[in-house]
């Protein structure tokens, strides 16, 4: 994929600019966090692209493994084109690397009950890491490794802290007292 002739410079750089390429030697930091939309859009595509990292947030639920299996192939074919692109780039437009390397995933766990998630979200949470491994990484994993054996599991947020079930609160103010961790 490659501009027309005589457009390459001014299409490349319109293309790029907006993602934010620039924000590195502009603001002279040297990392920034992007949050983008569960969606596989341009707009996503693009930020992600100019990331060197890639940290996934999941929920417990068949949403967050569907998602997974869409976006590993969709990473690889990202970084495969990107990689040809910067082969063909005009000289002097200053393109990242896109290593878009997975840094690990973190897991919002619904409803605990006794120090332990409900039945039906722990399903799965027993299904994550074997998906995560096999979309995202290109590993197989044994069918067995749970989230808090799994390497990449970075960490298990607690779910539903702002009393959304019962209406009262009343999780957030035990959490804010330091009774829930």
């Amino acid at each position: 994929m490659t501009p027309a002739p005589g457009r390459s410079s001014r299409a490349w750089r319109s293309t790029w600019r907006p993602c934010g390429c620039t924000l590195p030697y502009r603001w002279r930091c040297s990392s920034g966090l992007i949050d983008v939309g569960p969606n596989l859009g341009a707009i996503n595509r693009s930020a992600l692209l100019a990331a060197d990292g890639i940290l996934i947030p999941l929920a417990a639920d068949l949403f967050s493994l569907q998602g997974l299996r869409n976006l590993g192939p969709r990473l690889r074919d990202w970084r495969r084109d990107w990689q040809r692109m910067r082969e063909v780039a005009p000289p002097g437009i200053p393109l990242p690397e896109c290593t878009m390397r997975p840094i690990g995933y973190v897991v919002l766990q619904h409803e605990v009950r006794l120090d332990r998630p409900v039945k039906a979200f722990k399903k799965w949470l027993a299904r994550i890491p074997a998906v995560y491994a096999e979309e995202i990484l290109g590993e197989s994993v044994p069918e067995e490794r749970r989230t808090e054996d799994d390497p990449h599991c970075l960490a298990t947020l607690p779910g539903c802290l702002c009393g959304e079930g019962d209406g009262s609160g009343r999780r957030w103010r035990a959490y804010r007292r330091g009774l829930i961790f």
